[in-house]
């Protein structure tokens, strides 16, 4: 079985490279954050799975991170695909009853390509994790 980020060909022939680098089709990467607000929703482990079936079925995501109450996820940026598009449909998922209880909380990190400067979501600025005034 291949993932997402491999092709036949075997790990390193995909798209997926390590932190910070270009992908070989793509022009960057967005990790984002989201949190489980209500503890009686489903823990990260059921939602990173109903989180990936509402995306896009192009996207190229990696589940970075998944804990009961906080998931971080990798989405490849391209030319078609840009850090506002990712945090528009991370947020329209996120909305579905099936996620009833979790929220979007940011970037994990910076968005890298596409002159990926910060973009603001519905509500908050994504906090700066290099920031420690922030809240």
């Amino acid at each position: 079985m291949t993932r997402r980020s491999e092709t036949a060909h075997g790990p390193g022939h995909g798209t997926a490279h390590g932190p910070g680098h270009e992908t070989a089709h793509g022009t960057g990467h967005v990790d984002l954050v989201a949190v489980r607000r209500d503890g009686t929703a489903a823990t990260g482990e059921t939602t990173v799975v109903r989180l990936l079936s509402l995306l896009p079925a192009h996207w190229l995501c990696t589940p970075r991170s998944v804990g009961p109450d906080r998931i971080t996820l990798r989405i490849a940026l391209d030319e078609a695909v840009d850090p506002g598009a990712v945090r528009r449909a991370v947020a329209g998922a996120l909305a579905d009853r099936a996620l009833d209880g979790w929220a979007l909380d940011g970037w994990a990190e910076e968005p890298r390509g596409l002159g990926s400067g910060r973009v603001p979501g519905p509500g908050k600025e994504p906090r700066d994790p290099r920031n420690p005034r922030e809240p």
